[in-house]
């Protein structure tokens, strides 16, 4: 009897954009997580940002997410975005961390997908000393879920980098877009009454430019928006109620 078996095979073109360098990886996603890889250059050095910018193409037959995740030290992590490629599709991928201080670190990169997840370079590289502005900022939450979480800032354009999390939570870095930040989340247990930090970079001058925490609570509605939440709840018995009223005097006038 004829076997069927799904091939997902993944092309992915990865850049170290701080100092210059690139990093060329054909992954094969089969059953049995098969892979091949081509590794060229790695980052030597290191002045605050270290960016990773990764392109994924999905030219086998199974849709997949795919994540970049990344651990300096043995210890801190970062991750990029997570998104789901359908058989053919392709997408951008960023992964970043701020080094202030001067040290040796120690990089592995992992690649996430389906399920999954394959070691696909290491290398060292050293961070030079970098400031980093402590000012706070405050946040608003304009949404919040297990998935995402909107917040405005008072800063039109920038990059948010998780700075603190709960243990096992995936936080990628975000840009801010005239002054709102959409931050993709993975919780093992999704607790609204968890808070995000994170520090605001400008990519313009390459510093630091403040803090800020983001709360996972949304905002109390306000008086008007409580009393149209309240119509929209009870419209359907409101139109029943003023349906049995017109009847009646109806009814009375004939």
């Amino acid at each position: 009897m004829a076997k069927t078996k799904a091939l997902a095979t993944g092309f992915l073109l990865f850049f170290l954009i701080s100092g210059a360098s690139a990093i060329n990886f054909d992954a094969n996603v089969e059953p049995d997580a098969n892979h091949t890889a081509k590794f060229m250059e790695h980052t030597d050095n290191v002045t605050g940002l270290q960016t990773a910018n990764m392109t994924v193409v999905n030219t086998g037959s199974v849709g997949c997410s795919y994540r970049l995740r990344t651990v300096f030290n043995t210890s801190e992590q970062a991750y990029s975005q997570k998104k789901a490629l359908w058989p053919g599709a392709s997408a951008f991928f960023e992964v970043n961390k701020y080094f202030s201080q001067n040290s040796s670190v120690s990089t592995n990169l992992y690649l996430q997908y389906c399920g999954k997840e394959k070691q696909i370079d290491n290398f060292n590289f050293t961070a030079q000393t970098a400031e980093k502005n402590t000012t706070q900022v405050n946040s608003t939450t304009l949404e919040s879920n297990s998935e995402k979480v909107k917040a405005s800032l008072p800063v039109e354009e920038g990059l948010l980098i998780p700075e603190e999390s709960p243990p096992y939570w995936k936080v990628p870095s975000t840009e801010i877009i005239n002054g709102t930040a959409s931050i993709g989340l993975e919780a093992p247990i999704y607790d609204s009454e968890e808070e995000l930090k994170f520090s605001v970079y400008n990519r313009t001058s390459g510093e630091i430019e403040a803090r800020t925490t983001v709360s996972l609570k949304e905002p109390e509605p306000g008086k008007w928006k409580k009393r149209m939440m309240w119509l929209e709840e009870n419209a359907i018995g409101l139109a029943a109620d003023l349906v049995s009223l017109y009847l009646v005097v109806a009814g009375l006038l004939v």
